[in-house]
């Protein structure tokens, strides 16, 4: 237990994040590459059902295990979102290395 700025009691939870869930072969296997479409759809899924879930968790209407669960479940969605957009992150970083404009030209450099 420990005391608010208001001087309530409120007990301390403390939930360990999810680890990720291993890919299997069969997974890779089954979508060896998915395209930007899918991994858009999946990113905006994914945080819908995330929405979703946050929504219902700050209603106050759910009991302490049906709390737990849910939170578990979005801290793996949030997990699965962020990783996506590393992954874009990256992409960006790669693309805008390669696409890189011409210094421009100045008479007055040196030629060594």
């Amino acid at each position: 237990m420990r005391l608010t700025a208001s001087g309530e009691a409120q007990a301390a939870i403390r939930i360990p994040p999810i680890a990720k869930e291993p890919k299997t072969m069969s997974k890779i296997e089954s979508n060896p590459a998915p395209d930007a479409a899918s991994d858009n759809n999946d990113f905006e899924q994914s945080l819908s059902q995330l929405e979703s879930l946050v929504d219902r968790l700050e209603s106050g209407q759910l009991g302490l295990d049906e709390s737990l669960k849910l939170y578990e479940q979005g801290m793996g969605l949030a997990q699965h979102c962020q990783g996506m957009l590393e992954q874009a992150q990256q992409k960006v970083d790669v693309l805008k290395s390669q696409h890189q404009p011409p210094e421009a030209f100045n008479a007055d450099d040196e030629f060594v």
